[in-house]
Parts: structure tokens; C-alpha cells; sequence
């Protein structure tokens, strides 16, 4: 197996080659006027800001192309790495219009037919005492795999949330701006959760142009058609150029991202809202363990009812690309190993990649952390360390941690001085000894007395930096992990106020794609 074909993918060096690549295949396969009135027609029924209506529309432009970028639609935009893979989108988008390859537009791609709703039903944000706060969504009763599109908003309690948040948040100086952001897009969107996404995320770049996709758009549904068509008829060579693809990419010394069974096919059946995995026994498609198809039902199903389709991940990214303008994508490190193994699908396919360009990431900085830090000598990331453990290094870098080995060594020293002396003293007039020994017991009672004022000062130091280097790893690794994993945007809109998204877009513009960066709000 040639692993120089299978496990490597454009990257944004390639963006050349790739551009004429994706732009003739645009032109052999997207009609570009279908596909803007459609998309323009979707966004304008979803109450999308003007700007982005204008991007639907300027797809109809034959050298208009996409940047996209994607993530389930968590609450309140999820943990912070979702806004940064948009923002990143936005600016690699103005950046490679600026280089001339086009029109190049921002769009997001809104995993709303996943069904995993442990990444979407919470949030988690810190509070005055940088203590977390979860407010999760109550949707036990609800089908394990429904999608996240047919989740009602009115499963959240509103008028429960926003009392939490004000009572969180609500000393912060742009907690009203918050609140307002939040029941506003509430107001604004749809009946589902995702819906509720599309507003939030709108509303904080509303002149960005940025399109968001939903996969059970109707258009994209039918545009789908012809590679799920090709998945009906080659139901088992998915999993098998997948897990051809995991085995090499294991010789090279990475981990196997995707393991799929032979007997699973690649795309969902959706009844009711729910996604219903397709299993293959024999030459039948089986779901629920009591509906068998064959494949000549399931061709004739797509043909009449294509909203029924919804793809697995390993075919969501064809998808995207084959019926989109896309010519980068931003991919998280996880995501990025993930489509090493997809090269042998794009092939069959025929569907030339798009470049993958990795996802920046960002710790977000308080100022009085920052002077914590510059203080302390610390990095972000020595946070990975426990607390404890940062705190003794301090201790010792600042030569306080030997207060009592200088103390015992100076007592060794006046001991062996004042054994001498006596002994002069002796030799010279006994009678004046024990006045040299009582010197010599002064002597070490203020030598104790120091070392006991330096073990107080220390414990009150040690104190003291615990609290202040604790503080820091609650906000930069919150429950022990790295922020942007864990923290959704509310806290830092409630203090920072609404000009933060503009400050992050303008900071995270220069930098280099998959660098991670501080940045100190203030």
C-alpha cells in the first residue's frame, strides 16, 4: 500500500493546485445558480443577517468559493474551540480572497443531524469564584438517536437559565448585553436547539457573511443523491478503504482513528427525527433488527425521499465537498487524523479534496492572571502540573525554600565560633566564661527567632501563591482540562462585552494555522 497516496492530504501550501482542482470539479458538477437561490431561499426562511443572504447569493459568481468549517451545535456555541474554528474561517476566507483566488466566503457547517447529545445538552462557564457552572438541558426522555435538529428549544427552561446566569454572571459589567444575547437569538430562532445555535452564532458576526449549513437542507439532501447512490450499490468498500486506511496509518505510528465494521454501511435511515443505523446482512439492509431493503428499495426510497438520508461521518465530509464550492476546511487535530484515512473514498469518488488547514487555538488571559503569571514566572503551560507542585517550584526558584538549611548551617557555625571562644576564655580567666555563654544563647535565640519568621513568611507566601496560581489554573485548565475544551464564550461576553469576538477575529488573523495563543483580555 503506497501510504505517501493514502495517508497524506492537501495542505495550505497546496491551496494552488487545489483551487484549479476543486474549480473545475465546481464547474463539472455544481449548478452554481440552483445553488445559490436555494441556499440564498434557506437562509432568508432561517431570519440569517444580510450579509450572509448577500454570500448565498454571490455562490451564483463563478469564482466564488467556500472555507468551511464545522462542529454539533453545542449551547451557547459549545466550548470555546467552536467560535475559534469560525473566526478562523472568516479570516483564512478575507486572506485568500486578498491572495486573488476569487470570491472566497465564510460558511460553517452545523452538525445538527448528529445524535450525540453529550457534546451538545451543556454548558460550563466559572463563576465569581471561579467555581464551575453546568447548566445542561433535561432530555432523558427524549430518543437516544434523535437529531439534534428535532430537539425542541422549548426544551430549555429560559426563564431558569437566565436567572443562573444572573446569578453567575450577573456582577459582571456586560452581563445585560449576555442576557440580551441570549434570549434574543432565542426569540429569533427556529423550534430547535440548532436553530437556537445558528442565531447565537450569527448575531456575534453578523457582517462576517458567514453562511451556516445545515445537512438536512433540502437542496443538500438531493444534491447528495449520487454518492450515496454510489454507497447503495459498494455497500462494503467504505469500511473496507477505511480500515485499509487505519491499518496503515498505524504502520506510519499514529493512532487508528475509525474502525468500521463491514456489516455497517455508511449513511443513516431517519424515521421520525431519529437516525437509524443500517446493518448489512447478506445482500440485505437490515434496520431495528426487523426491516430488511434491498438495495434496489433503498435506491428507490433515495430517489423519492433523499431527506431520509442522513450521512455517517466518515461520508459527511464527500458530502460537503461534493456538493459545495468548498477549497479549505479547518480541521481540528483529531478531525485531521481522521480524514487521513478518507483518501481511498475522495478516490472512488472522484471527488478532489479540499486543502485541510489545522485549527488554531486560544487561551483566553485575564489580566490580573497575566500579572500572576509574570510575577511567578509561570507559563500556561506548566498548568498541566498540579497546583501544589507549581507552588513549590516558586518557593525554590525564589531561594526561600533553604531558609532552614541556612539557618542550621549559621547555628553550626556560631557553635563551633563559641567553643573556641571559651576556650580562650578559659585559658585567659574562667571567671568570664559564662558570660561568653550567655552571648552564645542569645546568639542562637534570635538565630530561631529568624528562622521561625521565615517559616511564618513562607507558609503565609505559600498561602497566598496557592490562592493566586490556583486562581489561574481554575480559568486556564478548568476541571483539568485545557480551556478552550471546556468553557463556552459566556463568561468572557459578560466581562468583556461584545467587541470581544471583533478583538479575538483581529488577534487569531495572524496566526499561523495550528498555533495555539494567549490572549490577555483586559
Amino acid at each position: 500500500m503506497d501510504l505517501s497516496a493514502n495517508l497524506r492530504f492537501p495542505i495550505l501550501r497546496d491551496v494552488e493546485q487545489t483551487y484549479k482542482d476543486r474549480r473545475d470539479f465546481f464547474s463539472a458538477h455544481i449548478d452554481r445558480d440552483v445553488l445559490s437561490r436555494e441556499l440564498a431561499q434557506d437562509h432568508l426562511r432561517r431570519g440569517a443577517p444580510a450579509e450572509s443572504v448577500r454570500s448565498a447569493q454571490r455562490l451564483a459568481e463563478p469564482d466564488t468559493c467556500l472555507v468551511i468549517a464545522g462542529q454539533q451545535p453545542g449551547l451557547f456555541l459549545g466550548p470555546l474551540y467552536t467560535l475559534f474554528k469560525c473566526v478562523q474561517a472568516v479570516n483564512l476566507a478575507h486572506e485568500l480572497t486578498r491572495q486573488g483566488y476569487g470570491t472566497v466566503l465564510p460558511a460553517f457547517w452545523n452538525a445538527s443531524e448528529d445524535h450525540d447529545r453529550a457534546e451538545i445538552d451543556h454548558a460550563v462557564w466559572l463563576d465569581r469564584d471561579r467555581q464551575p457552572v453546568r447548566f445542561q438541558v433535561e432530555l432523558g426522555d427524549l430518543p437516544q438517536n434523535l437529531c439534534i435538529s428535532f430537539i425542541p428549544k422549548a426544551r430549555v427552561d429560559l426563564p431558569g437559565l437566565i436567572a443562573q446566569v444572573k446569578q453567575t454572571l450577573g456582577h459582571e459589567p456586560h452581563y445585560d448585553f449576555v442576557a440580551s444575547w441570549i434570549e434574543e437569538a432565542f426569540a429569533k430562532a427556529g423550534d430547535s436547539l440548532a436553530d437556537w445555535f445558528d442565531h447565537l452564532l450569527w448575531s456575534l458576526l453578523p457582517q462576517s457573511g458567514l453562511l451556516v449549513i445545515r445537512p438536512e437542507w433540502t437542496w443538500l439532501r438531493s444534491a447528495a443523491q449520487p454518492t450515496l447512490m454510489r454507497e447503495i450499490e459498494n455497500p462494503t468498500l467504505a469500511a473496507r478503504e477505511i480500515n485499509r486506511a487505519g491499518d496503515a496509518l498505524m504502520q506510519a505510528g499514529f493512532a487508528k482513528q475509525i474502525h468500521k465494521p463491514e456489516t455497517r454501511v455508511s449513511f443513516f435511515l431517519v424515521r421520525n427525527g431519529c437516525r437509524e443505523a443500517v446493518h448489512l446482512e447478506g445482500s440485505a439492509f437490515r434496520i431495528n433488527n426487523r426491516e430488511n431493503f434491498t438495495a434496489e428499495d433503498l435506491l428507490r426510497h433515495l430517489k423519492e425521499h433523499p431527506q431520509d438520508f442522513s450521512s455517517s461521518a466518515i461520508l459527511r465530509p464527500l458530502i460537503q465537498d461534493a456538493c459545495l464550492p468548498t477549497i479549505a476546511a479547518i480541521l481540528g487535530p483529531s478531525e485531521a487524523l481522521y480524514h487521513l484515512q478518507l483518501g481511498e473514498l475522495y478516490a472512488r469518488h472522484r471527488i478532489p479534496r479540499t486543502v485541510l488547514v489545522p485549527r488554531s487555538g486560544a487561551t483566553f488571559l485575564e489580566l490580573r492572571d497575566a500579572r500572576i503569571l509574570e510575577k511567578t514566572g509561570l507559563l500556561p503551560a506548566d498548568f498541566e502540573k498540579d497546583v501544589k507542585s507549581l507552588v513549590r517550584a516558586v518557593i525554590a526558584k525564589a531561594g526561600v525554600e533553604n531558609s532552614r538549611e541556612s539557618c542550621e548551617n549559621l547555628r553550626t557555625e556560631i557553635e563551633k565560633t563559641y567553643r573556641h571562644l571559651k576556650d580562650i576564655a578559659d585559658s585567659l580567666d574562667p571567671t568570664i566564661t559564662p558570660a561568653i555563654e550567655k552571648q552564645r544563647s542569645q546568639v542562637l535565640q534570635i538565630i530561631k527567632n529568624t528562622e521561625n519568621l521565615l517559616i511564618r513568611k513562607k507558609a503565609d507566601r505559600a498561602e497566598i501563591l496557592h490562592r493566586q496560581i490556583d486562581s489561574v489554573a481554575r480559568s486556564i485548565r478548568p476541571l483539568g482540562q485545557p480551556q478552550e475544551r471546556i468553557l463556552c464564550i459566556l463568561q468572557f461576553l459578560a466581562r468583556h462585552g461584545p467587541d470581544l469576538v471583533q478583538d479575538l477575529q483581529n488577534a487569531m488573523d495572524s496566526l499561523q494555522p495550528g498555533s495555539h495563543a494567549i490572549f490577555v483580555v483586559s
